[in-house]
């Protein structure tokens, strides 16, 4: 792979330069996938990659976190994905109290 900075020849693969240490791509902000810059589409998830007019060196949008637009009342998506309940997650408590009661029954101490 060309360098587009410094048109040094690269290894495929590589995400630097091995001689001007320039980026060689772009990472997909959703999937993480690495891309050559000319790429439209994301090899890794399909999505519309962001065209950056300052080139190889701009760094591309962070994706924004899943939020549907709308949801039916059964409480989905266009896309038939459930919606996040609000207030919806696990505390770092339970999720420590789960832990410690798996290792106490793994260990034989819960009986």
């Amino acid at each position: 792979m060309e360098c587009p900075a410094c048109a040094a020849g690269n290894d495929p693969g590589r995400r630097y330069c091995r001689a001007c240490g320039g980026r060689l791509g772009n990472g997909c902000g959703v999937c993480q996938f690495f891309n050559a810059f000319d790429d439209r589409h994301c090899g890794g998830c399909g999505r519309r990659l962001a065209v950056s007019p300052a080139g190889p060196l701009a760094e591309a949008p962070a994706a924004a976190a899943y939020m549907p637009a709308a949801v039916d009342d059964l409480g989905f998506d266009a896309g038939g994905r459930a919606a996040p309940a609000p207030g919806a997650g696990v505390s770092p408590s339970e999720i420590d109290g789960l832990f410690e009661s798996i290792l106490e029954e793994e260990s034989g101490e819960g009986r």
